[in-house]
């Protein structure tokens, strides 16, 4: 079973680009369980400085006051979280593309559309036992949702296909449907995919105040709440080491020298995380605090300086739980624009 990147701390970057393209791994941010000894902050200075000279004239208030008053359209939707790949054919032959990009609408638990195909499905649950792929259910997917608050390890919750002998992206005509989570199956890949309700999505605040930046962490990072916004809203390292969930497993980041956590205020009562950690290169995720622990499933990831090219990107985020990630590459640049779920899922607006 093909599952995660395992990055080795002094492996070359050249390494750890070729084994993630040729495993197809979206986590190239999460950390191995072996580390070296990498805990002096000063070997980063460099980066840092790089990185405070490409972004330090962002304005992000005239960015939020454009994309604030955009019309946007809220609506429901199954968001892609995770995968799990038997094995290599199925990456090589970009069957991913299949599941990856897949539109769903699932209307009440009898009609299920898939890329706009109609199938009628009925609501029931099925024995653990009929799932005899032990890697993939017992290994993987058991306990990818028990980490998350739900267990299929004796009974699974399903939708049955009534309207078609053909498997369409099912297992033997089943799809694992828990009501938040629905898993699709295509030639030897799964991919999960979590449903965010329209109700639980809101809408940009015109009036919202920058709460925290790429510039303020790498200041904060150097000299603790030395950036004005830190010191503003009380923002400062976390003493801690919280839990970080990856896919079906905990990871260890206790070897992690240089792994640093920044807790923001919360929000809607969820707190809020920025988790920075360096090897060859500077990784920073952005995450919200739920079911007790942070999870990379749910999480943004921002590249500061990327690997194979000039590429760089900020964040800012905002007070009303808006997320601006800035992508600079040349003289293109790109802004994506997300936010915070009443459930403390991060979602795009488009």
């Amino acid at each position: 079973m093909i599952k995660k990147v395992i990055l080795f701390i002094g492996v070359s970057t050249l390494f750890i680009v070729l084994f993630a393209q040729v495993n197809g791994m979206k986590a190239s941010s999460k950390t191995g369980q072996d580390t070296a000894d990498v805990d002096d902050w000063q070997q980063n200075k460099t980066n840092m400085k790089v990185h405070k000279e490409c972004n330090c004239n962002i304005n992000w208030d005239s960015i939020h006051a454009i994309y604030a008053a955009k019309d946007y359209q809220l609506a429901d939707e199954w968001q892609f979280r995770d995968f799990y790949v038997g094995s290599e054919d199925s990456i090589e032959s970009g069957k991913r593309s299949v599941l990856w990009d897949m539109k769903i609408k699932l209307v009440g638990d009898s009609i299920l559309y898939l890329n706009n195909k109609k199938v009628k499905v009925r609501r029931t649950n099925v024995d653990a036992s009929a799932y005899k792929d032990k890697s993939y259910f017992d290994d993987y997917l058991v306990p990818f949702l028990a980490y998350r608050g739900i267990n299929i390890s004796k009974s699974v919750p399903v939708l049955q296909l009534t309207s078609s002998k053909e498997d369409v992206y099912s297992d033997d005509l089943r799809y694992i449907y828990t009501g938040n989570y629905l898993v699709l199956k295509y030639q030897g890949m799964c991919t999960i995919h979590k449903f965010i309700g329209k109700n639980s999505k809101s809408l940009p605040s015109p009036t919202a105040k920058v709460e925290y930046t790429c510039q303020d962490l790498y200041k904060d990072m150097a000299k603790e709440k030395s950036s004005k916004n830190a010191q503003l809203y009380n923002i400062r390292k976390y003493k801690g080491t919280p839990r970080i969930l990856s896919a079906q497993r905990f990871e260890d980041t206790t070897e992690v020298k240089n792994h640093y956590f920044t807790m923001l205020p919360a929000y809607n009562g969820i707190p809020v995380f920025i988790s920075y950690f360096a090897i060859d290169i500077e990784f920073i995720n952005i995450f919200t605090f739920c079911m007790h622990a942070l999870d990379y499933e749910n999480s943004i990831e921002v590249h500061p300086i990327e690997i194979n090219s000039d590429a760089t990107e900020s964040f800012a985020i905002f007070t009303d739980g808006t997320i601006y990630v800035k992508k600079n590459d040349g003289k293109k640049s790109k802004i994506t624009v997300k936010r915070i779920s009443k459930e403390g899922d991060f979602y795009e607006l488009k």
